[in-house]
């Protein structure tokens, strides 16, 4: 991938039929593989092709699952450390007399590929929206940008740049089109991991 962040998607390499060499040169700091994977492109369709196929599928009806997001399943950067609000009542868990751990990124979340995932439970099969409490007070009048992944794919196209507006304060919002519908997102029964990069 683009370590600068203007190329989102990661690199692609035309090969022909055959066998061919893989050369990697060290020019820094130490390092180590596990393996190298050469795998067809990911294919994103948008919303509209997605959701087509929800036919079959019922929306998900039961209690409202909260995931604490300074409780991350991994980061892939030593600066994404979970941290203390204590100037908002909107935000959980708090406390009127001790410091809580409540939050994760804010400024150390600024760089292209940074990436926190979480562990969600899916209680049934069936669609489910996705909402977010955040406070984006950096990129005044504007958006930041994540990308959205389940179990490591893009679950569609407009998840690749989910905009979280400006605001001073903590806000909430869900997941929806620019007409404010919620997307939907099948989800198996079961444990998933979703992250945000």
């Amino acid at each position: 991938y683009d370590k600068t962040g203007v190329r989102l998607t990661p690199y692609t390499f035309h090969l022909t039929a055959g066998t061919h060499t893989v050369t990697v040169e060290n020019i820094g700091d130490s390092f180590a593989f596990n393996d190298i994977v050469f795998a067809k492109p990911e294919e994103i369709k948008s919303y509209d092709e997605v959701s087509a196929e929800y036919s079959a599928y019922k929306k998900y009806d039961g209690k409202q699952q909260v995931i604490e997001a300074e409780n991350a399943l991994y980061r892939n950067d030593y600066s994404l450390t979970a941290k203390a609000d204590t100037g908002s009542t909107d935000i959980s868990p708090k406390s009127a007399v001790n410091s809580m751990i409540n939050y994760i990124g804010g400024s150390t979340w600024s760089q292209p590929n940074q990436e926190l995932a979480w562990e969600i439970g899916a209680p049934e099969d069936g669609l489910y929206k996705l909402g977010f409490q955040f406070n984006q007070n950096t990129v005044m009048n504007g958006s930041a940008y994540r990308w959205l992944k389940i179990d490591g794919k893009t679950p569609f196209e407009e998840m690749k740049a989910v905009g979280f507006p400006y605001k001073t304060a903590w806000q909430y919002q869900d997941l929806a089109n620019e007409n404010g519908e919620a997307y939907l997102f099948y989800l198996t029964k079961g444990t998933h991991t979703l992250s945000l990069s």
